[in-house]
C-alpha cells in the first residue's frame, strides 16, 4: 500500500490544478447522500451514482489497508471492491468533517460514519457506533480523481456485536428497502 500512498501524495496534475478541495467536497456530498440509509430514494440512485462517477478518471487506483484491498480499474470496480467492507452495515449518518489540501494535487477527506449492524429486519439494537474514515484523493490535470486511499478505525467495527436474532432488530425493513440498499453497498467507501 506504500506505493499507493506515495502516488496519492505525489498527485498527477499541475502545480495549480482546478480547485481540488471543491471537487472533493462535491463528490463526498454525493457519496454521503448515497450511503445513508433512506437518504436517497431508489429511483434517484442511478442519477446520483452517475453524478459521483463523473468525478473519477476512467482508471482509478485504490487501497484500503485495514481491509487488505487494493486495485486499479474503473469507478464501478473500485466501489464494488470497497463496498464489500460495509456489507451487513446500515449507515444512518455521515458527517463530512473536513477537506484539506494535501501535497501536490491531493485532498484529505475526514468523515465520521454512524452505522449499525444490519439484520433482515433492520438495525440491530446496541450495535450503533461511529467509524472515523480518512480518504486521500489524488487528482489528474483535468480535475478527475485518479487515486483513492482510505483508512478507518477497524477496532470500532470489531468491537460491535457480531450476531443477533431477528428479534434484536431495532427497525423493520421491507423487501423494497432491501432491494434499494443494494446499490448503496457499491457506493459506500
Amino acid at each position: 500500500f506504500g506505493e499507493l500512498a506515495a502516488a496519492a501524495a505525489a498527485g498527477d496534475g499541475p502545480t495549480e490544478p482546478a480547485d481540488v478541495v471543491e471537487l472533493a467536497t462535491s463528490c463526498f456530498e454525493l457519496q454521503a447522500a448515497l450511503v445513508v440509509e433512506g437518504a436517497t430514494p431508489a429511483e434517484a440512485m442511478p442519477a446520483k451514482i452517475e453524478a459521483m462517477r463523473a468525478h473519477f478518471a476512467r482508471v482509478v487506483r485504490w487501497g484500503v489497508p485495514q481491509a487488505s484491498i487494493k486495485g486499479e480499474g474503473s469507478f464501478e470496480s473500485m466501489m464494488t471492491a470497497i463496498g464489500g467492507i460495509w456489507a451487513g452495515m446500515i449507515t444512518t449518518h455521515v458527517k463530512n468533517e473536513s477537506f484539506s489540501k494535501g501535497e501536490g494535487d491531493t485532498v484529505v477527506v475526514k468523515q465520521v460514519y454512524t452505522n449499525h449492524l444490519g439484520s433482515d429486519n433492520g438495525a440491530v439494537n446496541g450495535s450503533e457506533g461511529e467509524t472515523h474514515l480518512e480518504t486521500t484523493l489524488g487528482f489528474d490535470e483535468e480535475g478527475k480523481i485518479v487515486s483513492w486511499m482510505q483508512q478507518y478505525d477497524g477496532t470500532a467495527l470489531a468491537a460491535r456485536p457480531t450476531a443477533a436474532s431477528d428479534g434484536d432488530a431495532a427497525t423493520e425493513e421491507s423487501a423494497e428497502t432491501a432491494e434499494a440498499a443494494a446499490p448503496e453497498a457499491a457506493v459506500e467507501a
